[in-house]
């Protein structure tokens, strides 16, 4: 019976510190959620951005709406670049217009760091999270 005195509080203090590491990988988890919510919210503001770059002398000719690429690239840029968060990028941001030109697609991608957690053996580099949108062009 001796054994055995004492061992509760060593049961609390594991199970606290259980509870802690939990606690921790849930706060991660959220800065995560939140990180690629901003990406794809910046995604999604550059495609539409990118998707108002209608090549206007097929449009007059034809009245069908199709992407000036150049145009779509640039504009799409321009509003990462003026994004808050847009200097965090872990890469250049991907705008890719189809090759029908209808649609396009932004890709932007972050590397996040752990935090709280980066003293386990399990966490060694962090996260990397993307975000990608895609817009079609619109005809009146």
């Amino acid at each position: 019976m001796s054994l055995e005195r004492g061992s509760v509080p060593i049961w609390f203090l594991g199970l606290a510190f259980c509870l802690l590491m939990l606690g921790a990988m849930s706060a991660e988890l959220w800065r995560i959620i939140g990180d690629r919510q901003e990406l794809v919210a910046m995604a999604d503001g550059a495609a539409i951005a990118a998707a108002s770059a209608i090549d206007l002398d097929h449009y007059r000719a034809t009245g069908a709406a199709l992407l000036d690429p150049e145009q779509a690239e640039s504009l799409a840029l321009a509003v990462v670049a003026s994004s808050s968060g847009g200097v965090d990028l872990s890469a250049a941001p991907l705008v890719e217009v189809a090759e029908d030109r209808l649609s396009v697609t932004i890709e932007l991608e972050r590397h996040v760091p752990f935090g709280l957690i980066r003293f386990l053996p399990i966490a060694e580099d962090g996260f990397d999270v993307t975000g990608v949108a895609v817009a079609y062009p619109h005809s009146p």
